[in-house]
């Protein structure tokens, strides 16, 4: 895959909308629209995501909660997620419409039926009806760039940073209510390294990932998809929120 000659080429759009202007840097829009497209063009995947995410304690004040995430993609219609963090070891696996809960640590799982046909409808079907959430789920959606336009009223392209060693383009955006950051392998893959959200409307909430061990189109058998429980798992009926 050829790196994008366009990367010194960038243009600023700019918009207007009554009286509140909206700038988009072309480049930035660009590598984001390039990134959706390769990720969109997977057969499978597999990475991990390590996530920070702050909440308000009401003793200790702001704290800050950190998760790490195996996750693995297969078409369009099937995921595994494990996750490692303060609340245990839970396990989600969707395959084909239906998706189930497990926590190791608690040794008890439900199951949520119906929950949607493909990997988004799953995603967030699980997080509007049961309050679910999926680490960096918002990069998977084909309209990505389309949905930061529309959230945001300035999207830029800061330049090169280094993370972990890897270049990267950096690139923010700036909404009413939302404030962005991503910062994309500057190599063929145009993979995401890191991601920073900010929501000014919840006490400047921020949720932080980094991702790890992008593996593209590795072979990954159904078996993965598919949760036997153990024997002594007890099962439990999962409420909507």
């Amino acid at each position: 895959m050829k790196q994008l000659a366009f990367l010194f080429l960038s243009l600023i759009l700019v918009t207007s909308a009554g009286a509140q202007k909206k700038t988009y840097d072309s480049l930035a829009i660009r590598i984001l629209d390039r990134m959706s497209s390769i990720i969109g063009d997977m057969t499978s995947c597999s990475f991990t995501a390590i996530t920070e995410s702050n909440y308000n304690d009401p003793d200790l004040g702001m704290l800050t909660r950190i998760a790490e995430h195996d996750v693995m993609f297969s078409g369009n219609n099937k995921f595994q997620v494990m996750t490692h963090g303060e609340r245990g070891h839970l396990g989600v696996w969707f395959n084909a419409g239906s998706m189930v809960y497990y926590s190791y640590t608690n040794n008890h799982f439900g199951y949520l039926d119906s929950i949607g046909k493909t990997n988004i409808e799953a995603i967030e079907n699980a997080n509007k009806k049961f309050d679910i959430e999926f680490p960096a789920a918002d990069i998977f959606y084909p309209t990505f760039t389309d949905d930061l336009i529309a959230t945001a009223d300035r999207i830029e392209y800061l330049g090169k940073s280094v993370i972990g060693g890897k270049e990267c383009y950096h690139i923010a955006a700036r909404g009413k209510d939302l404030g962005f950051q991503v910062w994309i392998n500057t190599d063929a893959t145009l993979l995401p390294v890191r991601m920073n959200i900010i929501q000014y409307d919840k006490q400047s909430q921020q949720y932080n990932v980094l991702f790890k061990d992008w593996k593209i189109n590795p072979n990954l058998p159904d078996a993965l998809f598919a949760f036997d429980p153990p024997p002594d798992a007890s099962k439990m009926k999962i409420l909507p929120k």
